[in-house]
């Protein structure tokens, strides 16, 4: 049974307000709002309002030099590219098998000298058919390891390149906690930790190092956003719906991480239409009245309890019920 979600009773007060004057943009009509600082804000509407627009084309443009946009878009085209690679710490694990070999990092790269020469580092051979869609086959040299036999010959603390890409985080913590026990000045190790830990607070413990970023959901691949940029401060976060394909359950972990970031200095906004988010937020934006040309107004802002009280909008009925 899904747990009721209750307003929140304390919401915090904004330590400043940025201003939008005279939003014109798409269905906005003519629109000017205060967005508040320090606080988590949902901006809310039902679908075509105006929401987005207000937020991710407007004012994320008009402070782009504040704002951290983290959105379900694509992290990169790349099937190479990892978890571990886009934070920057797949650097630190090759050079740890670099210097526990006395070899060039760069041997532990599947991108680079340590590719399988079969395939070239993907994993498969594809094989382009004439009028037909090429065949896909797991390569035989790798077995779909993607290294050559001599990058998995080398070892750290008894693991190859791919046993370790093939940890998922939680396991891959504990292994370099261990690994920091017996080496405590080691920087390469500490900064991996770091990765790691970040990645466990936004949720992803189960999150293999080598999955390719190509594989996540648009939740997670927001999620692995903000593990990048989650210590940094007197930021502006904008999120668009990151609940989407969340189960009930997920949904008050996620907003305890932006609860987090709100604690840390910086200011959250989410676009959503979630319940359960909007009572969570210290101050609700909502635009409408309607969808299309009958939307681009806000018609309400305010704390959640005072929406309750007083809103008279498609999303305040919405909330009541």
């Amino acid at each position: 049974m899904k747990e009721n979600v209750r307003v929140k009773e304390n919401p915090r007060e904004p330590k400043g307000w940025i201003s939008v004057k005279g939003a014109k943009l798409h269905n906005l009509k003519n629109v000017d709002v205060d967005i508040p600082l320090g606080v988590l804000t949902c901006v809310t509407g039902v679908a075509g309002s105006g929401k987005s627009t207000l937020i991710r084309n407007v004012f994320a443009e008009q402070n782009k030099d504040k704002v951290v946009l983290v959105d379900q878009s694509a992290i990169t085209a790349s099937g190479r590219s990892t978890a571990c690679t886009y934070l920057g710490f797949f650097d630190e694990i090759r050079k740890l098998f670099g210097e526990a070999n006395n070899v060039d990092p760069s041997l532990f790269s599947f991108n680079g000298k340590g590719k399988c020469p079969a395939c070239k580092g993907r994993g498969v051979i594809v094989t382009e058919l004439v009028f037909m869609d090429p065949v896909v086959t797991v390569c035989e040299e790798c077995e779909g390891k993607r290294y050559s036999k001599k990058s998995l010959d080398k070892l750290y603390k008894g693991k190859n390149i791919v046993q370790i890409l093939d940890m998922s985080v939680e396991d891959a913590l504990e292994f370099f906690e261990s690994a920091l026990e017996k080496d405590r000045e080691n920087k390469s190790i500490k900064k991996i930790i770091e990765h790691l830990l970040a990645l466990m607070e936004t949720g992803l413990p189960y999150l293999s190092l080598g999955q390719p970023l190509s594989t996540l959901s648009g939740g997670e691949r927001q999620r692995v956003k903000l593990a990048k940029d989650l210590h940094k401060k007197g930021s502006i976060f904008i999120l668009d719906e990151p609940t989407t394909g969340l189960h009930a359950s997920d949904i008050k972990p996620i907003m305890e991480l932006l609860e987090n970031f709100v604690v840390r200095g910086n200011t959250v906004i989410v676009i959503e239409h979630n319940t359960d988010v909007m009572k969570m937020s210290d101050y609700i934006i909502d635009v409408g009245p309607d969808g299309g040309k009958a939307g681009g107004e806000i018609v309400f802002t305010g704390t959640p309890a005072q929406m309750l009280e007083s809103g008279r909008t498609i999303t305040a009925e919405y909330l009541r019920k």
